[in-house]
């Protein structure tokens, strides 16, 4: 069971860090995205001076840079757009992989609980065999206060059983429901 839950830790923390090393290479993006921005501005400005002197071959190095620097643009949107996706899948994998730890520590409850049952069900017979026993064996010659007292216990612990295969069948039942709810 923990070799499993280890397994599902390892590779939800795979997971995570190649979700954190996308966010990394998307933040260079992003920030890759605001340097053009300020070379934009700045070629924003140069036009706007190339207007006031009237110079033609400025302007179609301007005009050149503005087609180049809109490029660039469209790539780094495409680039950002395409890490977003990949970290909504590696979410997506991260939660399916959650949903899976759970079932199956569940499922290993639930087989746990069946286990401490069949257990009870056994010492419930052995008790119930040894209270018969005690039951039909009493002769005159027997300790009386000792049988009864002992029958008294007998009684007592096949109650407690009782109440304790009651309660672990409870939980025996929630636990499928949980499980047919999670699958």
């Amino acid at each position: 069971m923990r070799r499993q839950q280890n397994e599902l830790n390892s590779e939800k923390e795979k997971s995570r860090s190649t979700a954190k090393r996308d966010e990394e290479e998307l933040s260079q993006t992003l920030k890759s995205f605001s340097k053009r921005m300020l070379i934009l501005t700045s070629c924003s400005s140069s036009i706007n001076s190339f207007l006031e002197t009237n110079k033609v071959l400025e302007m179609e190095n301007i005009v050149e840079n503005i087609q180049s620097m809109q490029l660039l643009i469209t790539k780094e949107k495409e680039s950002v757009e395409e890490a977003m996706s990949e970290i909504e899948v590696l979410k997506g994998r991260v939660g399916e992989q959650e949903r899976y730890r759970k079932s199956i520590l569940d499922n290993l409850k639930l087989l746990e609980t069946r286990k401490q049952v069949m257990e009870l069900k056994e010492e419930y017979k052995e008790l119930k065999l040894e209270f018969k026993e005690m039951a039909g064996s009493s002769t005159p010659g027997d300790d009386y206060a000792a049988t009864v007292k002992r029958k008294n216990q007998l009684l007592s612990e096949k109650a407690r059983r009782e109440g304790r295969v009651g309660e672990l069948k409870n939980q025996q039942k929630e636990l499928k429901v949980r499980t047919i709810f999670q699958v």
